[in-house]
């Protein structure tokens, strides 16, 4: 049933409200000896004066909790961490030796990815080591605006990381195509991934750089819609002119 403010249910609680204090007051000229009243039902706490106070708004039905009693559990759960300068968020990818997650710039509240690259994973992998470093080198060398852009590199060695801080996206194209209808995309939404593709690769290939594993999982998209190229851990540096004018072969 519905209550309206104002109208017969008000009323209908006013006179509850006047019923109580009424019984209330008849309970006190009846009420027996304090040693009696406990004798016939112990479990009652409450006094006719600390009812009747309650009723006059003058007290508090319920003891309030200690504060340590539930502190404690409030605050159990470890809060978000801060490395660099960034506040860490959700872990938003994960591969064999590193995982990504999302951080905020704490001086300017820009968004960015993290990968946090695990020195005893990768030298588990075939040519890890050497693929981080190619690719690190090659972020650090390139700047356009369809390939992914490093942001800066830190360690910590007691914990014998790596951070990798990269502009932030929210997903990739293969994620797109996942999550879309008959796994595939519009056609406006393909074209113009497609020319952002090739204006990236044309620019990689100006600067001597062959990426070699072009796919829908390593193609990111910005918060922009703005297609991003990125894992360079196997792609090729390549000389502008080679010595004896002859191709070299990827």
């Amino acid at each position: 049933q519905k209550l309206s403010v104002g109208g017969e249910d008000s009323q209908e609680e006013d006179d509850d409200y006047n019923d109580l204090r009424h019984s209330i007051h008849m309970w006190h000229l009846h009420l027996p000896e304090t040693e009696e009243f406990a004798a016939v039902d112990p479990d009652v706490g409450l006094s006719v004066e600390r009812v009747q106070s309650i009723i006059a708004g003058q007290g508090l039905l319920f003891t309030p909790l200690n504060e340590g009693s539930f502190v404690e559990e409030v605050f159990s759960e470890k809060g978000p961490k801060s490395h660099n300068g960034y506040l860490f968020g959700a872990k938003i990818g994960e591969g064999s030796y590193a995982k990504v997650k999302e951080v905020v710039d704490e001086t300017t509240l820009v968004r960015r990815a993290v990968k946090i690259i695990k020195h005893n994973r990768l030298r588990k992998i075939q040519n890890g080591q050497e693929n981080v470093e190619r690719e690190l080198r090659i972020l650090n060398r390139v700047r356009h605006e369809n390939v992914i852009r490093l942001i800066e590199v830190f360690r910590r060695e007691n914990k014998n990381k790596l951070y990798v801080v990269l502009e932030f996206c929210m997903g990739s194209v293969q994620q797109l195509l996942d999550t879309s209808y008959e796994n595939r995309l519009c056609d406006a939404d393909t074209h113009r991934y497609f020319v952002d593709l090739i204006k990236g690769l044309e620019y990689l290939h100006s600067v001597g750089i062959v990426h070699k594993d072009i796919k829908p999982a390593n193609l990111l998209v910005s918060l922009d819609y703005t297609l991003k190229i990125s894992d360079f851990g196997v792609a090729e540096e390549l000389p502008l002119y080679q010595k004896d004018d002859s191709c070299q072969v990827v």
